[in-house]
Order: C-alpha cells, then structure tokens, then sequence
C-alpha cells in the first residue's frame, strides 16, 4: 500500500518538481498530492488524508510567516497524528522552535533534494530507495 504524502507549497512549478521527484523516486510506494494555496491546506488534508504533510514556512522576520502558523494551529487541532514537515529558506532558530513547539516534526532547507528525499523515506518507513 503506497503512502500519501500531500505537498503545500506556493508556486505552481515547484509543486509540479516535487511532485515529479517524490514519485519517481518512490514509485508506487508514494501518492503525491499538491496544493498551492495555503488556505485550502485544511481541505486537501481533508480530501487526500496524507501520512506525511510538507509545507512551506516562510521567515518569520519578514512578517510573512505568520500565516502558516495559524494554518499549522488548525492542523495540529483537527490532525494531531498527522507527520508535518516544513520547507524552510535558511536555518532560522525562532521559525524551527516554533514550528517544533507546534508539532512539527522535521524541517528541510528548500530545494535540497537529497535531503528531502531522506526525510521524506525516514518519515514514511522507507529508508532506502
């Protein structure tokens, strides 16, 4: 049984490349669902009932951030088993300890691929390609 991993991430194209990579790295053991608007992220958790949830956090110093944590807030509340992990820019102390604060279980510098592709496997049971 493949599992479901849902991916919110803004811009259309990236969305598009994650999905390309998480599928033909897992093949069928992953399902890979997209959504770029993050207030629809509650509804596609709802349709697509994912094991492993990425999503961006964006920083918090620029203000922008914020949005995601009350998504997240939500998330927490209806899905707390749900595995959560963000896609962050740089390493930012206070983003990463909140988002941890809230659940999250890992975080990934956006656009390492390798990377994402480990946590994505340690997260899912799937340690190996």
């Amino acid at each position: 049984m493949s599992k479901k991993v849902l991916v919110i991430f803004p811009d259309e194209g990236m969305l598009d490349f994650l999905k390309s990579v998480l599928s033909l790295e897992g093949g069928d053991k992953y399902e890979v669902e997209t959504e770029w608007n993050l207030k629809k992220a509650l509804e596609a958790i709802e349709r697509s009932h994912p094991d492993l949830l990425l999503m961006e956090a964006a920083p918090l110093n620029l203000g922008i951030g914020h949005e995601e944590f009350q998504v997240l807030t939500e998330i927490r509340k209806r899905y707390p088993d749900l595995k959560i992990v963000i896609l962050i820019d740089c390493e930012e102390k206070d983003l990463i300890e909140r988002a941890k604060q809230m659940g999250v279980e890992d975080y990934l510098i956006k656009f390492d691929i390798e990377e994402t592709l480990t946590v994505v496997r340690k997260k899912l049971g799937n340690p190996s390609p």
